[in-house]
C-alpha cells in the first residue's frame, strides 16, 4: 500500500506541475526519498518557468553517505533540457542538517551549473518528517 500511494503522489506530480517554493519541491521530494533507507541524492530539472520536467535520482549509497559525481549530476540536468533546477537528498538517519560534504559538493555544483547557465534553487536534504533547504538558511547566494 505504501508504494500505491507513492505512484499515486508521483502520478499527480507529472502533470506539468509547477515548483515555485521550498514547499512544494519537499512535498514532490518527500515521497520519493522519506522512506529510503540509504542515501538518494535526486534532481528535479525545471524549465524556465519553473514547471517540473523530470525528477530522478542520480546516484544511491549506503547508509549514510552517498559518493555523488558531478559529471553525472550535470548529465541528467543538460539530458532534460532544463534551465534549472533543485538538487535534493535525504539523510535516513532522521538529521536533515547538512554536514561539511554536503556543503561543499552544493558550492561545487552551483558553480559548476553557474557556469553552463543552469540555475540551482535549492538543494533540499529530506529527513523524514523533516528538511532542510540551502535556500532558506541563505546557503546559496
Amino acid at each position: 500500500l505504501p508504494r500505491l500511494f507513492d505512484r499515486y503522489q508521483q502520478d499527480r506530480w507529472n502533470q506539468h506541475q509547477k515548483v515555485l517554493t521550498t514547499e512544494d519541491a519537499v512535498q514532490r521530494l518527500r515521497p520519493l526519498l522519506g522512506t529510503e533507507r540509504s542515501e538518494v541524492f535526486c534532481i528535479i530539472a525545471l524549465n524556465s518557468q519553473n514547471v517540473v520536467l523530470a525528477v530522478q535520482p542520480v546516484q544511491k549509497g549506503s547508509l549514510n553517505r552517498t559518493a555523488v559525481f558531478p559529471r553525472l549530476v550535470v548529465e541528467a540536468i543538460v539530458k532534460h533540457h532544463a534551465t534549472a533546477v533543485i538538487l535534493a537528498h535525504n539523510h535516513p538517519g532522521g538529521d536533515p542538517q547538512p554536514s561539511a560534504a554536503d556543503r561543499q559538493l552544493t558550492r561545487r555544483l552551483k558553480k559548476l551549473l553557474n557556469d553552463l547557465d543552469i540555475h540551482v534553487h535549492d538543494h533540499i536534504i529530506i529527513a523524514g518528517p523533516c528538511h532542510f533547504s540551502f535556500a532558506e538558511h541563505g546557503e546559496l547566494e
